[in-house]
């Protein structure tokens, strides 16, 4: 539909401005009248989502500042082709000076608003952490964007229709009437701007923000600190960690290095401090932080790395066979802390210069949510998650592309009742645009099959469903009402540093509420319904506790969804052969092997159809224990035993750790 909306709005924002010399040529100002609203409607339209012929445009000196002087000038032509004996009436002279005036007048709105943007772009963002030093007054609207691009349209749109009209009935008065509401729209536009940009003119400077953040360092004194720098829509890495960070004993405190990612931060009660400038971030006083955690292996890391008091952890976002997690760069941490001994064993399997007595098995903190065993009742149902296509080209990154129609197809056809759940991810069509064609070719898969399911049949709830929505409801209003100042849907960075603060137990509220709308959303609908299961209403893990099985790829779901004890399948995407593929992924070991073309998808629904024909459940009982570590004692105590252990060693000046593991009696 968007799509659609998009395409309709470029053709007539193309339509318009050829009609515009076409009725300069024709001498036909109705027709360039009809040409200008056609244009300027795309144009106020369009702004919000922009298109990839608008981008296009934009990149080759076509934006819209040039297509409106280009309307402007093509009305000058129509108007002289109006008067042929090229005398002009004096108020259509006027009008075209007060198209220099209003030119004149955008340059202090122009001003105005880069001044509000440098001000309120503050050095540094924050979350929970008091900014009253900072002075930050009530911001602009978020639409103030938008509206300006839409008055600067309107304005225009007036002065050209002004003369316009004179020239098609010759009531010359017309002319200096649409200039003059041009005129005072613009005056308009400036005094609205005068008084927000008077509220914030004393907001922290650059170099006060970062001594306010030095200030808060040295009364907080943080002593575990997460740093995490990514691309966007990778926020999902750090999210992952805030409940276990929360948990923590201690000090601790978030450390990011991208504006972006804090618009993806999930809702937490620890302190988070943004800073960009790399330059900024290194001047600042961190002596107090002993342990610093990373989530993923960026380029960024090297700011606080340069630390010299501090250990460095890589604790990453899930452990899985991809060559990401034995990454090269891993050799610069002091630690390296993975899940079980898997992980342990496929670093030095790849050589790639880790030592080995930086290797620590601490479990996966975040799993404690995955029910293990049958999942029970209700119609059996098989979640399709397959990773998306790397930066490379290897063919066996992803089953999307080869396997994933195929996949979703025949669960589909299932002659059996069969609910499916499909889960693309985040990143899928990044690189190759070719995935995210499939990845709509199955969304309509299972909209059709959807359909075909419902056709002839009660659409109405039933009281059990009517009752879920009633309190579904409840639940999303109160998130709302907890997290409306989190998102900060009215107000801008700056005004979220000043007013975003969530307690612990607030944070522990807004948890029980996720998990709550995770069971909701599952009682609503037809209980064999298919599902596209993305957004904030379907947690990965909630996915999991409601799939009797799953189809995935090499990738850390698989190792997370270990955790159920479940049948699960992963894909030979590149044809290697079960033998080959087991041999090359671990994760494989006590997996159904699917073929690229989906065979071997009846070995897995065997064994959901009879738990006698699930050959692979005491394999994945001993496989678990080898990705994951053991149930006792608990991941967390392990993960805080680790960390005490590690700053205890720092104490002492010894960093390097005894390779023979702790035993478990020891960790209790």
């Amino acid at each position: 539909m968007k799509r659609g909306i998009h395409g309709r709005r470029d053709h007539s924002l193309v339509l318009g401005h050829l009609l515009l010399p076409v009725a300069v040529l024709l001498d036909r100002p109705w027709l360039f009248l009809g040409g200008t609203v056609l244009a300027v409607g795309s144009e106020l339209r369009g702004e919000r989502q922009p298109s990839w012929l608008r981008r296009m445009l934009r990149d080759n000196f076509l934006g819209m500042e040039v297509r409106t002087t280009f309307r402007e000038i093509l009305l000058l032509l129509l108007l002289v082709r109006a008067w042929p004996e090229r005398q002009l009436p004096p108020a259509v002279v006027l009008c075209v000076s007060a198209f220099v005036l209003r030119r004149l007048l955008r340059m202090p709105s122009t001003a105005v608003m880069g001044r509000l943007w440098r001000t309120r772009k503050l050095a540094v963002e924050t979350r929970n952490i008091d900014a009253a030093g900072l002075r930050i007054g009530r911001g602009p609207a978020r639409e103030l964007g938008p509206l300006a691009v839409q008055v600067n349209q309107v304005s225009g749109f007036l002065g050209i229709t002004g003369p316009l009209l004179a020239a098609a009935t010759g009531e010359h008065v017309l002319a200096p009437a649409g200039s003059g509401l041009m005129l005072l729209l613009a005056v308009g536009w400036c005094c609205y701007l005068a008084p927000v940009l008077l509220r914030n003119r004393r907001i922290a400077g650059r170099e006060e923000a970062l001594r306010h953040v030095q200030k808060w360092i040295d009364a907080y004194r943080p002593e575990t600190m997460l740093h995490f720098a990514g691309t966007r829509t990778s926020g999902y890495q750090l999210n992952m960690w805030l409940e276990t960070l929360a948990r923590l004993d201690g000090r601790t405190m978030i450390l990011l290095s991208n504006r972006h990612t804090m618009e993806e931060l999930a809702p937490t009660s620890l302190p988070v401090v943004c800073i960009p400038v790399g330059a900024e971030l290194m001047n600042l006083d961190w002596s107090s932080v002993k342990v610093v955690f990373y989530a993923a292996n960026v380029g960024a890391s090297i700011q606080t790395m340069r630390l010299p008091t501090a250990r460095h952890v890589f604790i990453g976002h899930g452990d899985s066979d991809k060559l990401a997690s034995v990454n090269p760069f891993s050799r610069v941490y002091d630690e390296i802390w993975t899940a079980g001994r898997a992980g342990v064993d496929r670093y030095a399997q790849a050589q790639v210069g880790v030592r080995e007595e930086a290797l620590v098995e601490v479990g996966r903190p975040q799993l404690g949510r995955i029910q293990h065993g049958p999942r029970g009742g209700g119609v059996r149902t098989v979640l399709y998650a397959p990773t998306w296509e790397s930066w490379t080209e290897d063919p066996g990154n992803t089953s999307l592309g080869v396997a994933g129609e195929k996949i979703v197809a025949k669960l589909l056809a299932s002659p059996e009742p069969l609910r499916v759940l499909y889960r693309p991810h985040p990143f899928t069509g990044l690189r190759d645009r070719r995935m995210a064609a499939v990845d709509t070719r199955i969304r309509g898969l299972i909209a059709q099959a959807n359909a075909k399911a419902a056709a002839g049949t009660s659409a109405a709830p039933t009281a059990g469903q009517k009752a879920a929505l009633a309190e579904l409801a409840e639940v999303r209003a109160e998130l709302a009402s907890i997290l409306g100042g989190w998102r900060g849907a009215k107000g801008d960075s700056a005004d979220r540093t000043r007013d975003c603060r969530l307690t612990r137990a607030q944070e522990e509220r807004v948890n029980w509420l996720h998990n709550r709308r995770g069971e909701l959303v599952w009682s609503v609908g037809r209980p064999d319904e298919h599902r596209l299961v993305i957004g904030e209403d379907y947690a990965l893990y909630d996915c999991f506790n409601e799939s009797d099985a799953l189809v995935s790829d090499i990738s850390s779901v698989v190792s997370d969804f270990m955790a159920s004890g479940r049948p699960y399948a992963i894909t030979d995407a590149a044809g290697l052969g079960a033998e080959e593929f087991r041999l090359r992924n671990t994760a494989a070991r006590a997996a159904v092997i699917l073929t690229p073309d989906a065979g071997g998808l009846d070995a897995l629904l065997a064994a959901l159809r009879d738990p006698a024909a699930d050959e692979l459940a005491e394999q994945r009982e001993e496989l678990k224990s080898y990705l994951l570590g053991p149930e006792e004692p608990s991941s967390m105590t392990r993960f805080q035993m680790a960390l005490d252990d590690l700053v205890a060693r720092r104490a002492r000046g010894r960093v390097p750790r005894l390779r023979e593991p702790v035993e478990a009696s020891a960790l209790r």
